[in-house]
């Protein structure tokens, strides 16, 4: 799987070019759109939905959040894609277990991998690990899904074609997500916690952008950096993660 998602996401870019060849190449870009739409289909984590139903009460969007947001090659989903009214389009993942090394929760390699993938498609990640999440969660249970929101504190996320819809679109079809009820309660420090994460991610992404354009000012007058070298701006997205831990 990691070696189809490789092929595939370097196959454009020619990253894989002389090492697979071109029958490789399409044979490990369908082997993982395979897998693509089978995890898509599955059911969300509770991890996702919390993070999603704290998503919807974000101050600054310029839309509903979009959970399994489809990246514009089709390669990659997102948990829950959100853009800002600035313009800043982000990648929450809500990162389980399964992204973090044991026993110095570390990010794994995969996820280290598909970061940067996320990163090469113009989005702003946006990290949010499961412990750091848990603890912000006060009286509101990990597994717990029939905690009732209370005003002023929770938000509630439903899974969808049950009770109430969750707001944004909501693409997962498969048979595991259909008429399973999920309702999701989220503390308000969860909320403030995600609300902290996207903020601190869109000031870097402006930060970063605002170096490129430095640079590239510098480039374009002496053709070459302060430090000597030549300027070139990469114009990558910041990752934005908790420190020391950044999965389901």
């Amino acid at each position: 799987q990691v070696t189809a998602a490789a092929a595939a996401a370097a196959g454009s870019t020619g990253g894989s070019s002389g090492c697979l060849s071109e029958q490789q190449l399409h044979a490990c870009h369908e082997a993982w759109l395979q897998q693509l739409s089978a995890n898509r289909a599955a059911a969300a984590s509770l991890l996702q939905r919390s993070v999603f139903a704290a998503a919807q009460q974000l101050q600054g969007l310029s839309a509903a959040p979009v959970m399994e947001h489809l990246t514009d090659d089709g390669l990659f989903s997102i948990d829950c894609y959100v853009e800002t009214t600035a313009g800043v389009r982000l990648a929450i993942e809500a990162d389980g277990p399964s992204h973090f090394r044991l026993p110095d929760r570390r990010p794994t390699g995969t996820t280290l991998y598909r970061d940067r993938a996320i990163a090469l498609r113009g989005l702003v990640l946006v990290s949010v690990p499961y412990m750091e999440w848990h603890q912000h969660a006060d009286g509101v249970a990990a597994g717990d899904s029939e905690v009732a929101a209370r005003p002023g504190r929770t938000a509630a996320a439903t899974e969808p074609g049950v009770g109430a819809p969750v707001q944004g679109e909501v693409r997962r079809t498969g048979s595991a997500a259909a008429g399973r009820q999920a309702a999701v309660a989220v503390s308000l420090r969860q909320q403030q916690y995600l609300q902290r994460l996207v903020d601190a991610a869109v000031a870097a992404a402006a930060g970063t952008a605002a170096a490129a354009r430095d640079a590239n000012d510098s480039a374009s007058s002496t053709g070459v950096g302060r430090d000597g070298t030549v300027a070139v701006a990469s114009g990558l997205p910041v990752v934005a993660a908790v420190p020391a831990s950044a999965g389901e």
